[in-house]
């Protein structure tokens, strides 16, 4: 009874893939029919190696009396879960390819060609990978190789991989030749079938951004706004600005590790996943450094590192803020400062008025992080104001 319900679920996968694929195929003939004729096409043996290698790849997927000897060996379990999961990247990858179509319009060519009046598409699925088509169709080819679970459906997947590198390899030197620089830069920021590339420079900006909160030109912005709401006096706020730049290059190591903290919580800030993976990285973080110093660097960095701020960095909302616990014994003022600089970019309000309306542990660890007033003064120039 059982054998009979996997071979009827085996059928119905093979039904449903089959039709995804003919309906893609349909869709795709058509399309290629109005497209208009390149200025430059691919040469016919070329275009010929092409055909003949996307055509032995779907002989290898779909043909099933081409499944004899090895070929027909299971290389993944047969189960509804892969079922599910085959189908589900073929559908994605699929739509993911039209979608790609339609959005590059009358820049579409099957073969590889420079169409008349082209321009480079960077948008839409383009912004994320340079050749999104090929991407979809190797996602929803390998899918398809996960649902059938035979060897042969995995060589023809490898052997499209292959096909379709080739392919962009030839339409780069073209779109180089055509676009120069502008597609040069292009590729550098955007990677060609796997969006790796975009994601390292996404985190590479977001490291920038948040150095660039730290600078003294921003960090003067907030003493002008903690003046103006005269949270401090006028003497509090020359000195602060007089104390700067000396504070952040006492600093430097502190702030970098708070930086990167900074970062951590930016890049997790929209996490919809619901596990504590910025809070979890801050840990981490902090632990890597510690071990990393200990061991390579000195000890009085591994102590910057300490338990205190494991404690703090594993809070949620100030957790981010684990290195201004350090901080405060090296400069209690700059400490004091960034508090409230990243409290009004963040949430636009004072540290004390962002604290009041979290539960009481979390209140209680900000005010612990947070110097007091009497701490920023003595910490401060004791010389009378008038031999300043």
């Amino acid at each position: 009874m059982f054998d009979g319900v996997g071979v009827i679920i085996k059928m119905s996968i093979d039904w449903v893939l089959g039709l995804l694929w003919i309906c893609w195929a349909v869709y795709w003939i058509i399309v290629a029919i109005r497209s208009g004729i390149g200025k430059r096409a691919e040469p016919l043996l070329s275009r010929l190696i092409h055909v003949l290698l996307v055509a032995s790849s779907f002989f290898l997927l779909f043909f099933e009396p081409i499944r004899i000897g090895p070929l027909d060996l299971s290389i993944i379990p047969e189960g509804s879960a892969f079922y599910v999961l085959g189908i589900s990247l073929a559908t994605v990858g699929l739509s993911f390819s039209i979608w790609a179509r339609l959005h590059l319009g009358k820049n579409w060519s099957g073969a590889v060609a420079l169409k008349n009046e082209q321009h480079l598409v960077q948008s839409g699925p383009y912004a994320f990978v340079r050749h999104p088509i090929y991407a979809g169709l190797l996602i929803a080819a390998t899918g398809s190789a996960i649902a059938i679970g035979k060897l042969a459906a995995a060589i023809g997947v490898l052997i499209m991989v292959f096909a379709y590198w080739r392919k962009l390899r030839l339409e780069e030197g073209v779109m180089i030749e055509a676009f120069g620089e502008t597609y040069e830069a292009y590729c550098h920021r955007v990677g060609a079938l796997l969006p790796l590339r975009g994601i390292k420079t996404s985190i590479h900006d977001t490291f920038a951004r948040s150095r660039a909160l730290l600078t003294p030109t921003e960090l003067e912005r907030t003493i002008d706004q903690l003046q103006a709401e005269e949270l401090i006096s006028d003497d509090h706020a020359l000195d602060l600005r007089r104390e700067l730049p000396h504070a952040i290059s006492e600093s430097a190591y502190v702030l970098r590790h708070f930086g990167a903290h900074l970062s951590i919580g930016v890049i997790f800030a929209f996490d919809v996943i619901p596990l504590p993976l910025g809070t979890l990285c801050r840990v981490l973080w902090v632990v890597g450094n510690q071990a990393y110093e200990r061991t390579f660097g000195s000890r009085e960095r591994a102590r910057i590192h300490s338990f205190k701020v494991i404690l703090v960095a594993a809070v949620p909302w100030i957790g981010y803020g684990a290195y201004l616990l350090p901080l405060r014994y090296q400069s209690p003022e700059l400490a004091w400062l960034l508090t409230h600089h990243f409290s009004y970019r963040f949430y636009g309000a004072s540290f004390e008025e962002f604290l009041s309306g979290k539960p009481g542990v979390v209140q209680r660890f900000g005010r612990w992080i947070l110097p007091t007033m009497d701490e920023v003064t003595a910490h401060q120039d004791p010389r009378p104001p008038g031999s300043r």
